[in-house]
């Protein structure tokens, strides 16, 4: 830079003498008595163009960089969250994991339409049973049970069972009417008033725009994964029973349910993680519920546990489950969470604890699952309320300790009637 002043402080000098207003710097070819030589001439003119391209340079770039007074730097306007222009952005057709929005889904134990609830049904109407708990299943992104019982007219008892039953069909609008939209028929009633009254349940959810898991008119829909899209983010839903009576696992040719690994008769723990798996690439989210475990208890048995910790490592996000007809406790699993038994959700309650349930709604995002469970009471007839008070505090006090027997924490948030489990994920 000293160099570059020095040579246009030169320049300076010379051009003045040339034009008479001073004399030529010392030691210039003037000064020294001897011809101007045309070199010297030429390279000051070439520095002169050189700085004079400078500045107008430096004066456009400027003119563009330079806020205008009274406008924001658009750097400072802009906030840090804004998407960008890349396919990673929220405008982008195919988003990546870290640019999907948050969902929510929300999972509650056994519905059945028989007994007192078809008394209630028959009394009040059908959207009278679901009605407590409506707005806490419209309120999800995407809601889901178990169907315990078929909603149906047709069919004949399976009259060698200790216990079978058939639903009001009235349920079934119901149902769709509460905002759900995929349910299991993965269980030890489902072919309790045979094929008629099993395949004209799922006929009719369908007609309603409530898919039907693991129950088909074959092994091949049995087995199907449910795909269900909202906000631009899908999640796969299936559900499978160990508990198994005889003649209603799903065939190659004949109506029945998707049966689980545990169950004695199938080496099927393979087939079962692959299928997670393979839904897993096809899916952000992978829900998956079992039929499980042994009726009147509050702490899952070890083929429970084996078998959801198999689901979490094959892929699945959320394990929803129910047969004991109690509440037992949750697991946060390898980024997973596993819920043991939702228990009872409509259904005609034998004893306070299996009159006493949760419904759970869970955050799913690619960092964390979040979990509220709301405490729910049943009355005599089997229909569902949101539980407060002292009784809602009892309930979420329970899930605690069961959830405490597994090593998971479920903090309660009394002042807003549930407790809270968070799993953060890599």
């Amino acid at each position: 830079m000293a160099d570059q002043r020095k040579r246009f402080s030169s320049y300076r000098a010379t051009a003045a003498g040339e034009r008479g207003g001073g004399s030529a710097d010392p030691g210039s070819s003037a000064d020294r008595g001897g011809p101007r030589r045309p070199w010297r001439r030429s390279r000051a003119d070439l520095i002169v163009w050189l700085v004079l391209l400078f500045v107008a340079v430096a004066t456009v770039v400027a003119a563009f960089t330079i806020p205008v007074a009274g406008q924001k730097d658009d750097a400072a306007a802009s906030p840090k969250t804004s998407p960008s222009p890349t396919p990673s952005s929220s405008t982008s057709p195919s988003p990546s994991p870290a640019a999907l929005p948050p969902v929510t889904v929300v999972d509650g134990g056994d519905v059945m339409g028989a007994w007192g609830v078809d008394s209630a049904i028959r009394a009040h109407g059908a959207d009278y049973v679901l009605a407590g708990i409506k707005p806490t299943l419209q309120a999800a992104d995407f809601a889901f049970f178990n169907l315990e019982s078929p909603l149906s007219d047709l069919g004949s008892p399976q009259t060698w069972k200790d216990v079978y039953f058939r639903g009001n069909p009235a349920l079934a609008a119901a149902i769709a009417e509460a905002g759900v939209d995929v349910v299991g028929m993965a269980n030890n009633h489902c072919l309790d008033y045979k094929a008629p009254a099993f395949l004209d349940t799922i006929k009719r959810m369908n007609r309603l725009g409530v898919q039907v898991v693991g129950a088909g008119a074959n092994a091949a829909a049995a087995y199907k994964f449910a795909y269900i899209t909202r906000k631009g983010v899908t999640i796969a839903f299936m559900q499978w029973t160990d508990i198994v009576p005889p003649g209603y696992a799903a065939t190659s040719t004949g109506p029945g349910a998707a049966v689980g690994p545990q169950w004695a008769p199938y080496d099927s723990m393979t087939k079962f993680k692959a299928a997670i798996r393979a839904a897993k690439k096809k899916a952000d989210y992978v829900v998956v519920s079992l039929h499980w475990g042994v009726e009147g208890q509050h702490y899952p048995i070890g083929a429970q546990i084996a078998e959801g910790h198999a689901a979490i490592d094959a892929g699945a996000d959320l394990v929803m489950s129910h047969h004991p007809h109690f509440l037992q406790g949750t697991e946060a699993y390898h980024g997973g969470l596993i819920m043991y038994s939702f228990g009872d959700l409509v259904f005609p309650p034998r004893s306070l604890p299996a009159g006493q349930t949760v419904l759970m709604t869970t955050t799913l995002t690619k960092s964390s699952l979040v979990a509220s469970m709301v405490p729910v009471i049943l009355d005599s007839q089997g229909v569902p309320r949101i539980a407060h008070g002292s009784m809602a505090e009892s309930i979420l006090s329970q899930m605690k300790t069961f959830s405490m027997s597994r090593g998971t924490i479920v903090k309660l948030d009394l002042a807003h009637n549930r407790a809270l489990i968070t799993v953060k994920r890599a």
